[in-house]
């Protein structure tokens, strides 16, 4: 059985960024489903994701919470891959993402033709590991 990326699960309150990153991922696969979520408010929804199939891209600065504090508190535990996909290079967030089970950190991009080569680049990495891992 092959396995493939069938979500990714954003947690980002930029509308802009939402939108951008939707239209990449389409552009990219039209089998992934790209669910974006501000905050905390509907983490209970992660339930209907499957771990092994689902990838969580978290922004470290949303409005009601920051991104380490809604992944301890909520994601830790719940065995997705995670990774860190902010604007922020504060060597401290740096540090604590390392220190966690955060799978990887990543500067968001500014220019589009980047942010797609970036997206690309996690999905390709994410499925040729869950195809080879799992």
């Amino acid at each position: 059985m092959i396995r493939e990326l069938k979500n990714i699960i954003f947690f980002e309150d930029d509308p802009l960024d939402c939108e951008i990153f939707h239209n990449i991922v389409s552009d990219l696969d039209k089998n992934i489903n790209c669910v974006f979520y501000p905050d905390d408010r509907k983490i209970e929804a992660l339930k209907e994701f499957n771990p092994i199939n689902s990838l969580i891209l978290l922004d470290l600065n949303l409005k009601n919470i920051d991104g380490i504090t809604l992944y301890k508190t909520y994601l830790e535990d719940l065995n997705f891959t995670v990774y860190i996909h902010t604007s922020s290079d504060n060597p401290k967030d740096i540090i604590i993402a390392g220190k966690s089970k955060i799978s990887g950190y990543f500067q968001k991009q500014l220019k589009h033709k980047d942010i797609q080569a970036q997206l690309k680049s996690l999905i390709f990495f994410y499925q040729y590991n869950l195809k080879h891992l799992y």
